[in-house]
């Protein structure tokens, strides 16, 4: 009966000694890593290869490039050369009659007096110098008084013929007047003067001749590519018989300075003195004749800079490419204006073409790609409005 007792404590014993090491290894195995926790269990996930999961939601139809360039222009030369012909410049001087009256009469008397108004229009009184008054005297009493533009010129009396009357410096306007000298106490006398061959001379320069206009037109393109510009010609002319010659640009002017008879001569044009449509050279000799040979605008452009955009390709994106479940494609959508549009797209060095008169083009890229950065440029071989520029990844 004792042993039996005993050996029921024992059992009893040992079964608490096992729950108590298992309750043990359950807090330990809680509070030891997940990793850890894993291989001791047996339990942990292998990794599977990202290739064989479905894509993220947010990577279909991602786009990875959106941009609107806008009017990209093409241009083939790098110099344009505009001919510009030759022109002579002269100013012409000579003396001329301006004026010319066959006769006049003028009297003064006691109760009356009779004058002989001229009306004189100078068109460049600045052009005209030296202007006198010549005429002839027949019959006559008393002093012969002439008056320009109210100003006295002359009072005296006249034999028959007397020396040319300086006039003074013309106005644009003027009134030439003749009067006979007052009679005084000389109640019933008269004092008088006829007159014949009155004209009235004056050196004139003509400088309708000393200027001239020249107008050229350029383009969109080259106005907006320009680098540098000029104008230059040949110079036929008798150096100490020549002033100033004037080259103005669109009422800009370039340079003022007397040319070097026999030679070339260059002007500078500023980048924003010359504009896109009508240009008008105006070109302007202060005095003399030169002949100005081979006259020439020229314009050196640019070195053509054509837009280029950049996009990314991940290692994930790479992978769904590779295994064909997306596509990169590149799209380009024009103005519909139905002309021709032919450039060529550089995807990271690979040219592809375009040859279209619709409003889009597209174009799977996918040999083209890399992973990390990658770009594409556009070459225009016409003028293109371009409206938005994309590269997409599309579902195969």
């Amino acid at each position: 009966m004792f042993k039996k007792r005993k050996a029921q404590a024992d059992a009893g014993n040992a079964a608490t000694l096992v729950i108590i090491i298992g309750a043990i290894l359950m807090l330990y195995i809680l509070f030891i890593p997940q990793s850890e926790r894993e291989k001791l269990l047996g339990t942990s996930v292998k990794p599977t290869n990202a290739s064989l999961l479905p894509p993220a939601a947010e990577d279909i139809g991602r786009t990875l490039l959106l941009e609107n360039p806008g009017t990209i222009r093409v241009l083939k030369e790098s110099r344009i050369e505009h001919n510009l012909g030759s022109i002579n410049l002269f100013t012409k001087t000579e003396d001329q009659i301006l004026k010319s009256i066959d006769s006049a009469y003028i009297e003064t008397t006691r109760d009356k007096e009779t004058t002989k108004k001229i009306v004189l229009i100078v068109n460049e009184p600045s052009n005209t110098k030296n202007a006198k008054l010549s005429f002839s005297v027949g019959k006559h009493s008393g002093k012969l008084i002439i008056l320009v533009n109210d100003n006295e010129v002359y009072n005296n009396e006249v034999k028959s013929q007397t020396e040319p009357v300086s006039l003074g410096q013309l106005e644009k306007d003027n009134v030439i007047e003749f009067k006979s000298s007052s009679v005084g106490w000389n109640f019933f006398g008269k004092n008088y003067y006829e007159l014949s061959g009155i004209n009235v001379i004056a050196t004139v320069t003509d400088v309708s001749g000393r200027e001239a206009k020249i107008t050229f037109l350029v383009s969109d393109d080259e106005a907006a590519n320009i680098e540098t510009a000029r104008i230059s010609y040949f110079v036929d002319c008798t150096q100490n018989l020549v002033g100033k010659l004037n080259v103005a640009l669109n009422s800009v002017l370039l340079s003022s300075k007397s040319p070097d008879c026999g030679s070339k001569d260059v002007v500078s044009i500023g980048k924003n003195d010359i504009k896109s449509g009508r240009n008008e050279l105006l070109l302007v000799s202060e005095k003399g004749s030169m002949l100005l040979d081979r006259i020439v605008a020229v314009t050196d452009l640019k070195e053509p800079i054509f837009p280029i955009y950049y996009f990314e390709i991940n290692s994930t994106h790479l992978k769904f490419i590779t295994n064909g479940t997306f596509k990169p494609a590149v799209s380009l959508k024009f103005v519909d204006d139905k002309t021709r549009k032919v450039a060529t797209l550089n995807i990271n060095g690979h040219n592809t073409g375009i040859d279209t008169t619709k409003a889009s083009f597209s174009k799977n890229i996918e040999p083209f790609i890399i992973e990390g950065n990658n770009y594409v440029r556009i070459v225009p071989e016409t003028t293109l409005n371009v409206v938005e520029i994309k590269v997409r990844l599309e579902l195969e």
